[in-house]
């Protein structure tokens, strides 16, 4: 929780433009009623076994990956299995500069531009590190835990309640896949100046709150 109040007082204190922020993100992606709950505790506090909603498997469920930046969404890809280091970087590898070429800096000069990703396992390994620093990118130091932090997550959140609009009309995975592409596409576009603009005020809250969780 330090560490979130940290990244807050240094977004603040060093001015940054978060318009120059890539916001990246994995997903699951499904039809049927949507929600994780994100709750935090004290360290050492268990937690209720009875907490949250019952899981339950979806055959029409699609993993994807995503960026949005400021001037619109990048290309979303869908891909198959659990995610891992060498299937990111060449998720990277394909899209990410394809789609952002101004995240590239140069020998002498970093770009003003900064790629946020979270801190899952499948990002930290030194060989994503490599890709990173071979292809002179910025990645801010993104404090672990802070779903709430990440715009990516309300966009997620928006596709997920647009499929339920559909669910008795998506039978396959190819159903929802098809109607996911259009929802980014087409509907998230419209959402982003306003998830931006959201920004300051997500992190000032940290900082008043101490780093107690955003609702």
């Amino acid at each position: 929780m330090e560490r979130r109040v940290e990244f807050a007082t240094w977004s603040q204190e060093s001015k940054l433009d978060w318009t120059n922020v890539v916001f990246s993100d994995e997903s699951d992606l499904f039809p049927d009623k949507p929600g994780k709950n994100h709750f935090r505790c004290y360290r050492g506090e268990r937690v209720d076994p009875d907490f949250g909603p019952i899981y339950r498997w979806d055959r029409r469920k699609v993993k994807v990956w995503g960026t949005i930046s400021y001037d619109g969404v990048g290309k979303l890809v869908r891909y198959e299995g659990n995610m891992n280091n060498i299937k990111y970087v060449d998720i990277l590898s394909k899209h990410l500069l394809r789609d952002h070429p101004f995240l590239r800096g140069t020998k002498s000069r970093g770009s003003k531009y900064f790629f946020q990703q979270d801190n899952a396992g499948p990002h930290r390994p030194p060989y994503v590190e490599e890709f990173f620093t071979n292809n002179l990118i910025s990645v801010l130091d993104w404090p672990s835990q802070s779903p709430d932090l990440n715009p990516i997550e309300n966009v997620w959140a928006f596709i997920k309640g647009e499929l339920y609009k559909k669910n008795h009309l998506l039978r396959t995975q190819e159903d929802t896949w098809r109607e996911i592409e259009k929802i980014w596409y087409y509907q998230v576009e419209k959402l982003i100046p306003r998830l931006y603009s959201s920004l300051e005020k997500r992190f000032k809250k940290v900082i008043e709150l101490g780093s107690h969780r955003i609702i």
